[in-house]
């Protein structure tokens, strides 16, 4: 585990409920590394990921800042170690390019944490489309808005400090670009805009729209936002033969066919690490060959470049 932050923490706690016994734990700040070990029972602890022991182990997360995401599975790659780096990708279109450059010669398996889709309820949701439940889908619409103040206490210090990084463009809408992608195919940009309307503590965007079309011509919509009191996500797939709802808040998938007269309802409930115990266990099939859903870095780099547009459209009030 490359980085003990908030996100990080999840991933160590996770990482032990889906059954890795022996983990080990990079982290600078000597506190926060002695906290997390003695929590979780990790045994191997160090404050620099070129001090670890890489031959004690065969898969990594990387949770670090974006701007280190590069350089450090460059170098768990070189190891042999297969990795599993957080969103975004990188910081930049140029890194993106290096990281793609780099997925392709590795001998390991990379892979982009993007969690939705190892959540059961969004899973079951895609599945269903792919059966044709609600035939081809031709409009695909992404609704979704939590406090990330209340989610993310020291987001200030850490996912925003640095505006270059932080932002609902490049956090929140990097998840639903993502959602696009899995459900959509490749997706391309027709408009969008960055704002700042709630957190106004903040340097970057906490509100972010976007538009994009699918690759036969289907539209999606997505719009996010970090400042609001529920934390809801809505997820809309349109058909020709009928339409699909996915609600994380109630954990709810509604259906309505053509010629139904009513929503059918179903429910999906499950505990909030759940996505990430099943996204290790995915990751680990993959380095396997055993599945392929997770997110590729090709997919994470064409992603960055749209969040990457969508927040060049913000501009600080």
């Amino acid at each position: 585990m490359i980085g003990g932050g908030g996100i990080g923490e999840r991933h160590l706690r996770c990482l032990k409920k889906a059954g890795f016994e022996q983990v080990g734990l990079v982290e600078p700040r000597e506190a926060r590394r002695a906290e997390l070990a003695s929590k979780y029972s990790v045994e191997h602890t160090w404050s620099k990921p070129e001090d670890a022991d890489f031959s004690r182990f065969t898969h990594a997360v990387v949770a670090t800042p974006p701007t280190q995401h590069l350089d450090h599975t460059r170098l768990l790659a070189s190891h042999g170690i297969h990795v599993l780096t957080e969103k975004p990708l990188c910081a930049s279109k140029e890194e993106a390019d290096e990281f793609v450059k780099l997925a392709a010669s590795a001998k390991v398996v990379i892979r982009v944490a993007f969690t939705y889709r190892s959540i059961e309820l969004f899973r079951i949701a895609r599945s269903r489309v792919e059966q044709g439940v609600i035939g081809s889908v031709k409009a695909f619409h992404i609704q979704v808005g939590q406090h990330f103040p209340t989610f993310r206490p020291d987001y200030m210090q850490i996912y925003w400090a640095d505006p270059k990084q932080g932002g609902c463009s490049l956090d929140a809408m990097a998840h639903l670009v993502d959602m696009a992608f899995w459900n959509m195919g490749e997706v391309t940009w027709l408009g969008g805009l960055a704002s700042n309307l709630g957190l106004t503590e903040a340097l970057v965007d906490d509100s972010a729209l976007v538009l994009l079309k699918g690759p036969r011509g289907e539209h999606v919509s997505v719009s996010a936002n970090q400042f609001q009191a529920p934390n809801e996500s809505r997820f809309l797939w349109v058909g020709d033969k009928g339409s699909q709802a996915a609600e994380s808040a109630d954990a709810r998938l509604r259906t309505y066919k053509r010629g139904d007269s009513q929503w059918t309802v179903e429910t999906f409930p499950s505990e909030r690490d759940d996505g990430y115990v099943r996204q290790a266990k995915l990751f680990f099939e993959e380095t396997q060959g055993k599945s392929n859903s997770l997110t590729t870095v090709p997919e994470a780099a064409k992603n960055l470049e749209i969040c990457l547009r969508l927040r060049s459209t913000f501009q600080k009030a």
